[in-house]
């Protein structure tokens, strides 16, 4: 188990690697659980809850390379939890991240302002088309694109099947595409 083996006899130790964990991986553990909840105080109160579990389940975790997707499987499981007892609707939180959006200029080292205003327009676009996608098609996009998880890792966080997760992945990617080839045939009409 490397870095996490016999760390229970050692509690000086266990504490300087919990602290060095949790900064590590606090913010992405907010940021999955704020996605979800939409309410920072709650997101908060589950990063606590999240390394709390974590912690106290150590010595169970099988292969340590799978601690960062194991905690945000804790996490989301947990925001889950809160927001089925909220009810409140899903909120992004740093949407830029989900769909990449490239730019031949990058090979010069620079951006025209036009490009760079283009880019923030479409970023905009495909954040608000997000939003409009039903739930379960924008918490796929969430975990697959920024939390970088596989498909077998967002098929335990939500309980679902792979294929399940593959199929809403697709469909709710073919949806912000067809989106996004309206908005381009709107902008080239519109320069005629």
């Amino acid at each position: 188990m490397g870095i996490f083996s016999g760390l229970k006899d050692r509690k000086s130790e266990a504490l300087s690697l919990h602290r060095v964990l949790f900064e590590t991986y606090r913010n992405k553990v907010y940021k999955t659980a704020y996605f979800i909840v939409k309410n920072e105080d709650d997101a908060k109160d589950i990063v606590q809850d999240t390394f709390v579990i974590a912690f106290s389940k150590l010595e169970q975790l099988r292969d340590t390379e799978k601690f960062e997707a194991w905690l945000c499987t804790i996490a989301c499981n947990l925001a889950k939890d809160r927001y089925n007892k909220n009810k409140r609707e899903i909120c992004m939180a740093d949407e830029d991240q989900i769909l990449a959006w490239g730019y031949d200029n990058h090979k010069f080292g620079f951006e025209l302002p036009e490009d760079i205003l283009e880019k923030k327009e479409v970023q905009a676009y495909i954040r608000e088309q997000i939003k409009g996608l039903k739930h379960h098609y924008s918490e796929v996009l969430y975990l697959y694109y920024y939390c970088d998880l596989s498909y077998e890792e967002i098929s335990k966080a939500l309980n679902l099947n792979i294929g399940t997760v593959k199929t809403r992945l697709f469909r709710a990617k073919n949806i912000l595409k067809d989106s996004l080839q309206g908005m381009q045939l709107e902008k080239e009409g519109s320069h005629e």
